[in-house]
């Protein structure tokens, strides 16, 4: 029985551990990371009115929503008060997201549709966008 626990512990630990990855990959091949946890560098743009705020890459046209924890991340809190300062001042950031990606449609409040959202959960190396 020791061992079944064991065994089922580490399991949880490397389904739990963050994928490094970029976000043209996430948009690539959303089945490899749906209902992961991945972590990866992302230019942030806040929403507009009604819209979310979302993760973005240019170089390949992949945007993913934004869905903010209920409660704030207990590591690295002054990293995410500083994007969430960004955010609602409505400047773009660049930062380091870890957090658990599902491919899931996400409403805007104007009829848009996104099919990805990454749940944040925690986040660094926060800059503001020039």
């Amino acid at each position: 029985m020791l061992v079944a626990l064991g065994a089922a512990t580490a399991g949880a630990t490397e389904q739990d551990a963050a994928i490094t990855t970029t976000l043209c990959e996430l948009i690539k091949r959303p089945e490899l990371f749906n209902s992961r946890t991945v972590q990866l560098n992302a230019a942030i743009s806040p929403g507009i009115e009604d819209s979310p705020t979302v993760l973005f890459d240019r170089g390949c046209s992949a945007v993913v929503a934004v869905g903010w924890p209920k409660k704030e991340p207990s590591r690295n809190v002054k990293e995410y008060r500083k994007l969430r300062r960004y955010v609602k001042k409505g400047q773009a950031a660049a930062a380091t997201v870890t957090g658990r990606f599902a491919q899931t449609v996400v409403h805007w409040g104007n009829g848009a549709t996104l099919d990805f959202r990454l749940d944040l959960r925690t986040v660094s190396d926060v800059v503001t966008a020039r």
